[in-house]
């Protein structure tokens, strides 16, 4: 489970997702919120919801790549032993 505390919604993708039905757009929120939150691959409902889903999961996988990146930063500057651990993880690695 991803520790992540939440999803954004962007501007640009939203008026994107304006053309969706009310039913729709949930479908397409719930299903984003899951794969966040559990890594599980969204099965929709409706056909609409399958065209835009690659256009929401780029803005989800960027956005997870990016809190990533800030953890592994803030852990480095606040824990010497896993700056250490990692710089030999790195090391072995090349």
């Amino acid at each position: 489970m991803n520790k992540q505390p939440g999803i954004l919604l962007y501007f640009d993708l939203l008026n994107t997702l304006e053309h969706l039905s009310c039913d729709e757009l949930g479908e397409m929120i719930r299903a984003a919120s899951r794969f966040v939150q559990f890594e599980e691959w969204p099965s929709f409902h409706f056909p609409a919801c399958e065209i835009y889903w690659p256009f929401v999961l780029r803005d989800l996988l960027r956005d997870r790549d990016r809190y990533q990146a800030k953890v592994e930063k803030s852990l480095l500057q606040k824990d010497p032993q896993y700056a250490r651990l990692r710089r030999l993880m790195d090391e072995q690695e090349q």
